[in-house]
């Protein structure tokens, strides 16, 4: 049972429940993709889970950094409306 999929899911949320601060390699994952046969930026569902799961951890220094990143997309003219929207449903 350690090695099975839940029990990796679980040992996940708990190092991210444990974070003190964002690691830097969060950064690369909250970017808007480029979809090149659209010509547009669009959020990939992944990179809002990844947001999701940040917002797990009560840390007032992950919450924040999470609002920035959000606060910083929303204002983004690259990226849909739709995808602003999700976005800024995260915080709520």
């Amino acid at each position: 049972m350690l090695r099975g999929e839940l029990s990796e899911t679980m040992r996940m949320l708990e190092r991210i429940i444990e974070y003190r601060e964002v690691p830097v390699r969060f950064n690369a994952r909250l970017e808007p993709i480029w979809d090149a046969l659209t010509r547009s930026h669009y959020l990939d569902i992944r990179r809002l889970l990844c947001a999701r799961l940040l917002l797990l951890n009560e840390r007032r220094s992950v919450q924040k950094w999470v609002a920035a990143k959000v606060a910083a997309l929303s204002t983004k003219d690259s990226i849909s409306q739709f995808d602003r929207q999700l976005m800024i449903r995260l915080l709520s």
